[in-house]
This record gives structure tokens, C-alpha cells and sequence, in this order.
């Protein structure tokens, strides 16, 4: 889902509701200037997804995002998700800012 330019902060939390039949996904936060077909800003490891939803807080900042993404099938960018995990699609998203 492409997005206007937006920082996230380490301790952000973001709601994405997801379609598709992926059992974990990966969540990436694609950077101005940064290669959509490299596997840069991926948060975290492999996220399961529960009732279409995937909930995670950050745990680093991801400056100037312009592209969140989620990523299923076995095996994205080497990550094994696991045989039989299928595809997923973002139909919304929330971010809930960190408190300061």
C-alpha cells in the first residue's frame, strides 16, 4: 500500500488487516529511494496472522516511508514461512503513534 511520505517510530503499533490465505507474513516499510525489489526494511521476523489481522509494535524506526507492504508464500526473500502459506494482500491499515 503506497502511502505519503510518513516516519514511523520504534514503539509505533500498526493494525493491518489482510486478505489472502497467509497463515505469517512479513511487514515491510519501503523507504524513499529504496529498492522495492530488495529486502530492505522488513520489521521483525515472520508475523502470524490472526482472524486476517496482523498486529505488531515496531522495535525500530523506519524513516521517510512512502510503501507498506506484507509478504506471504513460503519462502519471501528467504524468510521460510513455512510450506503451504499462501499469499496475502493489505485491505486497510492503522497506526496507533507511540506515547511519548
Amino acid at each position: 500500500m503506497d502511502i505519503s511520505q510518513k516516519d514511523f517510530k520504534r514503539g509505533d503499533t500498526i493494525t493491518i488487516k489482510v486478505g489472502g490465505e497467509a497463515k505469517k507474513v512479513l511487514v515491510r516499510f519501503l523507504s524513499r529511494g529504496d529498492d522495492p525489489n530488495d529486502p530492505v526494511g522488513i520489521e521483525g521476523e515472520a508475523i502470524p496472522v490472526k482472524n486476517k489481522t496482523v498486529k505488531l509494535t515496531l522495535q525500530q524506526d523506519h524513516p521517510q516511508v512512502v510503501q507498506i507492504s506484507v509478504h506471504g508464500g513460503s519462502n519471501p526473500w528467504g524468510y521460510n514461512l513455512g510450506d503451504g502459506n499462501g499469499p496475502a494482500t493489505i485491505h486497510s491499515i492503522d497506526i496507533l503513534p507511540a506515547s511519548k
